[in-house]
């Protein structure tokens, strides 16, 4: 079974109407909350990783609004779609924002541990208008959002916080997946292979 659904939506275009696919773009579980944890720094620094190091949840809204923008009149329904996830990627830097808080650290726009105090900037998108190049750096950005939210899970020894990341892991899967059938699509009808 398929972990999304695909919503029809009609939209108006022009001087008629067409119906474009839209992805519900996130896991059907609930977020977990965090409760009171110990402050702890290191952990902290982890997170910013994610939360707006150069592989990181900031770098992905960028990137999926600024393909939204610029995929539009190229390949509506990616344009669509990446503005879905996008809002679902919001809601992770949310989240880890308010984890980094209670945890005792300061959501900045830098990495942390590994990207050494680097502030987030605009090089860290693939700017692209492709429509299989795009796919594929979504494609990457996904699969690299799971890799490292894994690594966080195996290195934070907080309960609340590793469900947190557990319960992202699941919606970053699902983009994934969402991305991967695009993709598949476009090469299907182009007849080229992945």
């Amino acid at each position: 079974m398929c972990p999304y659904n695909i919503l029809p939506k009609i939209y108006l275009y022009g001087d008629g109407l067409f119906m474009a696919h839209m992805y519900k773009c996130s896991d059907y579980l609930p977020y977990p909350r965090i409760g009171d944890v110990k402050k702890n720094e290191k952990y902290a620094q982890l997170l910013l990783d994610d939360y707006a190091g150069r592989d990181s949840e900031l770098t992905a809204i960028t990137q999926y609004i600024y393909q939204h923008f610029t995929m539009d009149d190229i390949n509506r329904e990616i344009a669509n779609t990446t503005m879905s996830i996008a809002k679902v990627e919001m809601k992770h830097l949310e989240l880890l924002g308010e984890a980094i808080v209670k945890l005792g650290g300061c959501p900045v726009f830098r990495g942390g541990y590994e990207n050494k105090d680097e502030y987030w900037n605009g090089r860290n998108p693939v700017y692209s208008v492709n429509p299989i190049e795009v796919l594929r750096a979504n494609i990457h950005a996904e699969k690299t959002a799971i890799e490292n939210y894994s690594k966080r899970v195996a290195m934070i020894d907080e309960p609340d916080i590793q469900n947190l990341l557990k319960r992202i892991i699941r919606d970053e899967q699902v983009h994934y997946m969402i991305y991967s059938n695009l993709l598949k699509r476009i090469n299907n009808k182009s007849g080229k292979k992945r």
